[in-house]
């Protein structure tokens, strides 16, 4: 039983023939088989964090059922789990998604954590089969108990073997995410390669098996599921014969190759958005296909929209911006050709068609491209596809694609023609990213753009407010006026602002390993500002686009409520930030190099 999303593919249709290319299989016809087998993708690095949001979209999850063990539960809700792979030159990273209606802890951590739940990785790095433990063959078991700790330090059972069996777990150098969720929960690990004497190489086979453990009511363990159908015709066996393991098989990334003909569909897989955020996610996207590792917490940090708050409700927080759209994959290196619709004395028509075919052309070349309300009104989206019989754009956006493909009128951005361009090609990259700069001009542009002060005219007339400012207004208006309707513009910015700012504390949390002097400063803004975050997030009950309009007088003094915590919590972000750069600027210089 396999649930695989969508790999990476190139779709080409003629009628009722379809033929279907996975990037990761052009030229090699294995894929990964249920129980026996696991294609691993490398080179790619995920962080180690236990929320998956940079894991590729078209990995594959192999889902491990309640009937695919040993004492077998009632159900899937009781236990199963599911799990993918992928590595570095580094790392294997291991991903678990666990079902568990009751989750138990408690017993020895050192001796008797299977008794817990718990999940169980096995690697045997010589692929060698033998029937007993040898020293390049480990177990890892990582409990449940882990979540929430810090996952460079996570407490294993004391006979991990990594490199010698019954090294010390603390030895090993594995790093650990545990995450604790309402009937689930999950783990994502970072495995030492170095441990196996591993260098990988395409198609380089290692034995590998991943178990779960579920106890529902404390004492000794109640189910064990197994991935490994071998082990699963015998006996519970993979902690004492390596020989009962399955086996992952490292492949390399590949380039594809686009043939097209006249008549045809072609769909690039591309990431989803993952932000709710339209001018510079839908770069991250782009960047994430052609092989950029930026995290969504880093575009939103690094281009300045994880720090923005702006308007008089306020009402268009993405018209506040410290870049343009195009600004930032030449920040990031990449050359970029922008084309507009709104040239005085062109032939709109004739412009039009040439981005329609201009956009094809690139998406054969293997390069998705920003087109300006493709699928979203008067929002970037990111097209990745076409199907000329249908005269169709398909691709992702912030609101449209997000669970599958958007589809559209291939003239869509016609209907809603902006001052700026109506589409954004990134080409080559011709040069490098110079990212110390970058992030502290950010900072520094945060800091500015909180504490911006602008004159409010006398006779009311409109002005846009930044940072603080527009964030006092908004407070304010919920505050001071109990028969104020919930507007668009308060749900369209809360939908905004909950998740960019959020993406500012993974932003800082990225920071922290590269300005060490400004660690403490860091943290306490990464702090602040998942506060700020997680009150907002309680307004989307109260001021969400699914809320009555009112007026409510009792929900408006709950919203006013909540949003002054955000404010607050907005406000203690800058100032850390602001030491945070002191502190930087004190000890960096020119020739510093991070």
């Amino acid at each position: 039983m396999k649930k695989q999303l969508l790999p990476k593919v190139m779709i080409i249709t003629t009628g009722l023939f379809f033929v279907m290319l996975s990037l990761v299989q052009i030229g090699n016809a294995e894929a990964t088989e249920e129980g026996s087998l696991y294609i691993c993708s490398f080179p790619v690095t995920v962080k180690i964090n236990g929320d998956f949001s940079d894991w590729p979209a078209n990995i594959v999850w192999q889902k491990v059922t309640y009937d695919m063990g040993w004492d077998i539960p009632d159900n899937d809700e009781d236990a199963s789990f599911e799990f993918a792979c992928v590595a570095d030159n580094d790392y294997l990273y291991v991903g678990a998604k666990i079902r568990d209606d009751r989750k138990i802890t408690g017993e020895d951590i050192d001796n008797e954590v299977y008794m817990d739940d718990s999940i169980e990785i096995y690697i045997d790095g010589d692929n060698s089969k033998a029937k007993e433990y040898e020293p390049d063959v480990s177990q890892i078991t990582i409990g449940r108990y882990n979540a929430g700790k810090d996952p460079t330090k996570p407490m294993l059972n004391s006979w991990t073997g990594m490199n010698g069996f019954g090294k010390p777990a603390s030895q090993a150098g594995i790093i650990a995410a545990v995450v604790d969720l309402d009937c689930v929960w999950a783990v994502e690990v970072a495995i030492p390669l170095n441990a196996f004497g591993l260098k990988l190489e395409d198609g380089k086979m290692v034995g590998f098996n991943i178990k779960l453990n579920d106890d529902d009511d404390g004492g000794d363990r109640d189910h064990t599921l197994g991935w490994s159908k071998i082990e699963r015709k015998g006996d519970d066996s993979a902690y004492k014969d390596p020989s009962v393991f399955g086996e992952l098989k490292f492949t390399l990334k590949k380039e594809e190759k686009t043939v097209m003909e006249e008549g045809k569909k072609l769909v690039i897989n591309v990431d989803r958005y993952r932000v709710t955020e339209v001018i510079f996610e839908g770069v991250r996207v782009i960047m994430s296909y052609r092989g950029e590792k930026y995290s969504p917490e880093y575009i939103q940090g690094v281009s300045g929209a994880a720090f923005r708050i702006s308007g008089i409700c306020p009402c268009a927080p993405t018209c506040s911006w410290m870049m343009n759209p195009y600004d930032l994959p030449k920040l990031l290196g990449y050359e970029t050709d922008c084309v507009f619709l709104n040239q005085e004395g062109i032939d709109k028509k004739a412009v039009l068609n040439d981005i329609i075919a201009q956009v094809k052309e690139e998406i054969r070349a293997g390069r998705p491209v920003l087109v300006w309300n493709a699928f979203t009104t008067a929002e970037w989206d990111v097209v990745c596809g076409f199907d000329d019989e249908k005269k169709q754009f398909v691709g992702r956006g912030s609101y449209k694609g997000l669970d599958g493909y958007a589809v559209a009128d291939e003239n869509r951005t016609a209907e809603w023609i902006p001052s700026w361009p109506s589409a954004i090609f990134i080409k080559d990259k011709v040069d490098e990213f110079n990212a110390q700069e970058a992030e502290i001009a950010s900072l520094k542009e945060a800091v500015k753009h909180a504490h911006t002060i602008k004159e409010i005219p006398a006779d009311g007339k409109w002005v846009r407010l930044e940072g603080l400012q527009c964030y006092d207004r908004w407070v304010n208006d919920f505050q001071s006026k109990p028969d104020k309707k919930r507007e668009l513009g308060d749900s369209y910015c809360l939908a905004v602002y909950r998740t960019t700012h959020r993406a500012a504390s993974g932003f800082m949390k990225e920071l922290i390993p590269k300005y060490p002097e400004a660690k403490e400063s860091l943290e306490k803004a990464s702090e602040y500002f998942v506060a700020e975050a997680n009150a907002l997030d309680q307004c989307d009950s109260l001021i969400g686009y699914n809320t009555p309009e009112g007026p409510d007088a009792d929900r408006n003094a709950k919203t006013a409520k909540l949003l002054k915590q955000a404010r607050d919590n907005y406000a203690n972000a800058i100032n850390e930030i602001e030491e945070a750069l002191k502190k930087i600027e004190g000890e960096s210089s020119p020739a510093s190099q991070r």
